[in-house]
């Protein structure tokens, strides 16, 4: 479960001059992209192997130089890494070691034709983190490169790609097209010249990130394979659960017509037949009859969140009220408009008493959710921990160690290993620098129990960035105090 982002090409269609170009335009977005992005690499320091994070977006391995991102040097949020080799040939030899596919066409030459002779340059979790922007503009620079020969694929929408296709516009100075599967139009275009019908619908469902488009294409294309169409996406879920919310969501945001959605969900012999009040109490959740819309916040990639984590995110758009919803529905189902008015009267009602204690929710201060802690709670204070120190000098003495630089690192270095604590160039060149054995002391205290957050990490840079600092407060009697964002 995550958020994730991938280039898929035809390395047998791209030349090497080509892609060494595509390679060098790359690295000129990376370097130009705010805020500055980190590569995760390893060195080796006193006898210990260490993760570093650095601004050197340029790397090299045994297969040749190479492009990498990881996160970024503001917030130091990072995720899986991402790899681009600048020689095609890493690509051509793994296009070499997979089975060759059959085509669906002999002359088919689009990579969505090809899709499993195509080879992934890179497919990983971001967790849509600020880097992740950072990747769609890679993937999209290289669709537009090698038109018909590179997709774009994954979260393509969890964050808000239209500044950020602005942005790579602007950076690399030409009308770059966004991604395909972003573009229901071109999508549909393509692989209707292999497939129609329901089965070209199903091709164009199963690529696109974000399937209302496709609602919004096949009513003004072919409004009989709309009500087909839906009526098999529906089936695939139970009512009330993610999908089956999903499903109706983009359904009613993009063709907006809750009496199509009726009739296929619980009429049609071909829909899920649900009942009415079933399809009714999706509705209300989706607030449908209330005009208040999706949060802004909210992510376009909700697909992967548990609709009970994340009640906003499946808002629709959709408004109607529920007096003309219920005259709708009776048409439909066949049933007097006052039954159905007290049927969404009552689903409202429970819906509005489900919501309650989520309103509430926020701990026994009775914080409201998203509420911002006041000043005073987002500062932490770090007193000289000396009895800490002192225990560990005793103990470390009692076992035949001096209390010295060289031990004290050692064992600090060690803790850093076993936990693949990934820092910053310069926080270990300050880590490398310090000398002083109540510092070095102290530190491994910090890396009890460390889970790798970026909150986790972030502290930690934050700590060893001012060392000079925390050491003056505590000569001076006072603690360090260290200010939560």
């Amino acid at each position: 479960m995550g958020i994730y982002l991938g280039l898929r090409v035809l390395p047998d269609a791209i030349g090497a001059v080509e892609w060494e170009r595509f390679y060098d335009a790359a690295k000129q977005v990376i370097q130009a992209f705010k805020p500055q992005p980190v590569r995760l690499t390893e060195e080796e320091k006193f006898g210990f192997t260490r993760l570093v994070l650095t601004r050197s977006p340029e790397g090299q391995d045994h297969k040749g130089r190479f492009l990498a991102v990881v996160g970024d040097a503001q917030t130091w949020k990072c995720a899986e890494q991402f790899h681009i080799y600048r020689d095609i040939g890493v690509y051509r030899e793994m296009q070499k070691r997979r089975a060759a596919p059959a085509a669906l066409s002999r002359n088919a030459r689009h990579i969505l034709l090809r899709e499993e002779e195509g080879v992934d340059v890179f497919f990983a979790k971001t967790q849509s983190h600020p880097y992740h922007d950072l990747v769609w503009c890679l993937a999209t620079l290289a669709e537009n490169e090698f038109a018909g020969r590179a997709l774009a694929r994954g979260d393509l929408n969890a964050r808000n790609w239209l500044t950020v296709h602005a942005w790579l516009r602007q950076v690399s100075g030409r009308p770059l097209v966004p991604p395909l599967l972003l573009d229901v139009q071109r999508l549909w275009d393509i692989l209707g010249t292999e497939l129609d019908g329901i089965d070209l619908a199903r091709a164009v469902s199963e690529r696109m990130v974000d399937k209302a488009p496709l609602y919004s294409l096949l009513r003004d294309r072919d409004p009989d394979l709309l009500g087909k169409f839906l009526a098999e996406c529906l089936r695939e879920y139970p009512a009330h659960t993610m999908g089956a919310l999903r499903t109706c969501m983009d359904f009613l945001d993009s063709v907006g017509d809750l009496a199509l959605l009726v009739k296929v969900a619980s009429v049609d012999p071909a829909g899920p037949r649900w009942e009415v009040d079933e399809v009714l109490r999706m509705v209300v959740a989706l607030g449908a009859f209330t005009p208040q819309g999706r949060a802004p916040e909210s992510s376009l990639a909700a697909g992967f969140l548990p609709a009970e984590f994340r009640p906003d995110f499946y808002c629709t758009n959709f408004y109607v009220q529920p007096e003309e919803a219920a005259r709708q529905v009776a048409g439909i189902i066949g049933r007097p408009v006052i039954d159905i008015e007290e049927i969404i009267f009552r689903l409202q009602r429970e819906e509005a008493a489900r919501m309650i204690p989520e309103q509430v929710r926020g701990g026994k201060t009775g914080r409201n959710v998203g509420e911002e802690l006041p000043l005073e709670e987002a500062k932490v204070e770090i007193p000289h921990p000396e009895q800490l120190i002192s225990g560990l000098r005793e103990e470390m003495i009692r076992k035949g160690f001096n209390w010295d630089e060289t031990h004290l690192r050692r064992l600090m270095l060690a803790m850093m290993a076993k936990a693949g604590i990934m820092l910053p160039e310069e926080a270990w060149a300050a880590l490398d620098s310090e000398t002083d054995p109540d510092i070095l002391g102290f530190l491994p205290f910090l890396l009890h129990g460390y889970q790798g957050s970026a909150a986790e990490r972030e502290m930690l840079c934050h700590l060893i960035a001012n060392l000079g600092e925390i050491k003056q407060c505590w000569k001076s009697g006072r603690p360090w105090i260290y200010n939560v964002d």
